[in-house]
């Protein structure tokens, strides 16, 4: 009635097809891990490996070289602008010369004197 007997032998078959597709998935990935083991462990595999994880570790050693040399650099640069700063910078006496500051207290204490007492110049 309303077809109930041939939907039911249809799932059925379905069922049976899924179970095969199922079985022959399974020997396929067998196959396919017995297959990469035995390249992998031949000397062919063994030397693409060897290779294969050689350029890994090259590219990674380069990238961290780039970047050493990036912060080396520029390291380089701040130390070189410090010392050139710090060489043109004058730099203070540390003992000045008492002869000298005599001479320059009595050039002020001159200018003093040539200025009225409003600051103006008493030479004209």
């Amino acid at each position: 009635m309303f077809g109930l007997g041939r939907m039911r032998r249809q799932r059925e078959q379905l069922f049976l097809k899924t179970q095969t597709l199922e079985t022959r998935a399974a020997q396929s990935r067998t196959r396919f891990r017995q297959s990469v083991l035995a390249m992998a462990t031949r000397p062919e595999g063994l030397a693409a490996s060897f290779i294969l994880g050689l350029t890994t570790q090259c590219s990674v050693a380069d990238g961290q070289r780039k970047t050493l040399l990036n912060m080396a650099s520029a390291d380089f640069i701040g130390l070189c602008k410090s010392g050139f700063f710090a060489f043109v910078e004058p730099k203070p006496d540390p003992d000045p010369d008492p002869e000298q500051d005599k001479a320059t207290q009595g050039r002020s204490t001159q200018a003093h004197a040539d200025l009225s007492s409003d600051g103006n110049s008493m030479g004209l």
